[in-house]
C-alpha cells in the first residue's frame, strides 16, 4: 500500500493471500490506529515549476514555548516551506524550501528572517537529489 495507494482491496488481499474482507478490515483497522494517516498524489517538484530545493536551519533568539509556537505557526503560513522539524543541536529548526529559482528563494528566505524570535538563518542548497524514500521499512 506504500507503494499503491490506490490498491484496490481485491488487489490487496490477492498480493496479501487473504479474503478481501480481511484485507478492508485490516486496511481500515490501520488506518483508525493512525498507521495509515492519509493517500495523496506525489508530485513532481521540478515538473510544476520548483527547480531549486533548499535545507534551511533556523535558530531562535528564545527558547521560550511561547516563541516556538509563534515561530512555528507562522512558518507553516509560507507555503513553499515544505518540512519543518525541531531538532536538537545547534540549531532549533530544520526546514525544506522549495522555490522556482534563487530570486524566489530569497523571497522566501525574507519571508522566515521575518517571523518573529528568528535569530539565525543558514542555508544549505541542494545541487542533487540523489534519491528519496517514501517508504517505511516493515
Amino acid at each position: 500500500m506504500q507503494r499503491d495507494g490506490r490498491l484496490t482491496n481485491r488487489a490487496l488481499a490477492k498480493r496479501v493471500f487473504a479474503s478481501e474482507s480481511a484485507a478492508s478490515r485490516e486496511r481500515r483497522e490501520l488506518e483508525s490506529r493512525g498507521v495509515i494517516r492519509g493517500y495523496m498524489a506525489v508530485v513532481d517538484e521540478e515538473k510544476v515549476g520548483y527547480a531549486v530545493s533548499v535545507f534551511v536551519v533556523v535558530s531562535l533568539g528564545s527558547q521560550r514555548h511561547s516563541a516556538k509556537e509563534a515561530f512555528e505557526q507562522a512558518i507553516e503560513r509560507i507555503d513553499q516551506v515544505m518540512e519543518c522539524h525541531s531538532i536538537a543541536g545547534e540549531h532549533d529548526y530544520l526546514l525544506r524550501v522549495i522555490a522556482r529559482d534563487m530570486h524566489d528563494y530569497e523571497r522566501v528566505l525574507g519571508a522566515i528572517e521575518d517571523v518573529a524570535e528568528t535569530d539565525h538563518v543558514q542555508s544549505f542548497v541542494v545541487l542533487h537529489e540523489n534519491f528519496r524514500k517514501r517508504e517505511v521499512p516493515l
